[in-house]
């Protein structure tokens, strides 16, 4: 889990998925924080995709994708890249486990910063 904060708010992501996991300020939680009788998700990074594949399958160049909701970001991995005070970068890069569902090689970023 990695924290960010400065004296306004306090943000905490983690590193599977590179999902927020808080955003405090005053110490009041201002993100969803799960409920599996609703929805036990907070605010996953979706890609290549937003939502379902029909049937549960597409082809895209010419090669099969069958991606669970909302892609691979989510439920795969990420590394920390770079690190400063009031910022954190994530990278994802395809591999085994991705490409057995998205099959094309990719860099995903993402990038966190308070100010």
């Amino acid at each position: 889990m990695e924290t960010l904060s400065n004296s306004v708010l306090t943000v905490q992501i983690a590193e599977h998925g590179a999902e927020l996991q808080s955003i405090k300020k005053d110490g009041k939680e201002y993100l969803w924080q799960g409920d599996a009788k609703y929805w036990a998700g907070q605010a996953p990074v979706c890609f290549p995709i937003t939502g379902v594949l029909p049937n549960g399958e597409m082809e895209a160049f010419g090669k099969r994708c069958t991606m669970k909701r909302h892609g691979v970001a989510r439920i795969n991995p990420f590394e920390v890249l770079e690190q400063h005070k009031n910022s954190v970068t994530f990278v994802q890069r395809s591999d085994e486990n991705t490409k057995r569902d998205f099959p094309f090689d990719y860099e995903l970023k993402i990038k966190y910063t308070i100010n």
